[in-house]
């Protein structure tokens, strides 16, 4: 006789997980994400990372209204530790790195953001972003724009890049670490805002040329923050032109290595699809001037064949959400791959990075 191990006793066990999980990670997420918000309109992790010690004790914290329930939340999340046998707190490695202000890599400006009024006026349309893709049935006083938060202390273009920048500073590092760009000689970033992709790759390796490409105002802005490149070239314009700027005909018979960083998800698949190709003939015409070969870069979150990366299903509601126009989304690894074959290239080499992002390197030849 064939006997199971199944008992009352593990469904028991079974639904209490499940139960819990269900708790933990959909019903407590809101709860979490307002204890993040809250710490960092604090300044929280900074205030305690830039103390003498690097720690400070609830005492001290409660003078600037931290609660100890709060404090507590934070160490469960893992976004603080208590120091052991003491009544004091420090940052954890993740929270030094992307959320104390000082820091290289702080993220707190842009995860601000979703901290805004805007955005929970937003989430009463929830139901029907899900339903349709885009948000429906605003309400006039409801249309406020992502731009308008931004200008109301801020230049929203400059502003946004540098929300952009902090966010995708840590994916450019990660990737120059697991990718050799020596055999490249000349970078031509599209939409390369504030140029952290060239000032990245020139870091590693200072023979190679790079051209930032952005609407004139980000690169001017850019020029004045990072002077200390000489082959570093900033050129403004508008990538949906049909002409490339002048700088970049002059160079073309250099120009192998082509870049699209955080680029094509903002946009339709029929404007997707005239970049790519207009890229392609760049590099073509590259190729005939002087051999070799020619590749596109394209970096972006992509969502996972199984649809199972929950960054990027989060991510993708988000955007419908906040843009509200249908027009931007995500789509999979395979989707932008048939872009580029449809496009003329031959070859596509992958590279998964942390979380949902993932770059794509895209060969002519």
């Amino acid at each position: 006789m064939y006997l199971s191990s199944y008992s009352d006793n593990n469904l028991n066990r079974l639904v209490t997980t499940t139960l819990d999980t269900l708790l933990k990670h959909t019903i407590c997420s809101f709860v979490r994400s307002q204890v993040l918000f809250v710490a960092i309109r604090l300044n929280l992790f900074t205030m305690i990372d830039e103390s003498p010690t690097s720690s400070l004790s609830y005492e001290e914290m409660k003078k600037s209204n931290v609660s100890l329930t709060m404090l507590s939340y934070l160490v469960y999340l893992r976004l603080l530790k208590q120091c052991t046998n003491s009544n004091r707190y420090e940052c954890t490695y993740v929270t030094r790195k992307y959320l104390v202000s000082s820091n290289e890599n702080y993220v707190g400006l842009g995860i601000g953001v979703w901290d805004h009024h805007r955005q929970y006026t937003f989430f009463l349309r929830l139901n029907e972003t899900l339903k349709y893709g885009t948000r429906t049935s605003e309400d006039s006083n409801e249309q406020i724009c992502l731009w308008s938060i931004f200008e109301q202390k801020y230049d929203p273009m400059i502003y946004f890049a540098t929300i952009m920048s902090s966010f995708t500073r840590c994916t450019i590092n990660e990737l120059c670490d697991h990718v050799n760009f020596s055999s490249y000689s000349t970078l031509l970033d599209i939409g390369g805002s504030l140029g952290d992709l060239s000032r990245t790759i020139i870091k590693h390796y200072p023979h190679i040329n790079a051209f930032n490409f952005d609407l004139p105002k980000l690169t001017c802005y850019a020029l004045s923050r990072n002077i200390e490149h000489s082959n570093i070239h900033y050129i403004g314009g508008d990538f949906f032109e049909d002409k490339w700027p002048n700088e970049i005909i002059e160079n073309i018979k250099n120009i192998d290595l082509i870049s699209l960083k955080y680029i094509l998800h903002d946009w339709s698949y029929d404007r997707r699809e005239y970049l790519i190709e207009k890229i392609y003939k760049l590099l073509k015409k590259k190729i005939q001037l002087s051999g070799g070969n020619g590749t596109l870069l394209v970096i972006e979150k992509m969502i996972d064949k199984n649809r199972q990366n929950i960054t990027t299903l989060s991510t993708s509601i988000s955007m419908a959400l906040e843009c509200g126009d249908g027009i931007g989304y995500d789509a999979t690894q395979n989707e932008y791959e048939q872009l580029l074959f449809q496009a003329g290239f031959q070859r596509i080499q992958s590279i998964l990075l942390s979380g949902p992002m993932v770059a794509l390197f895209a060969h002519v030849i």
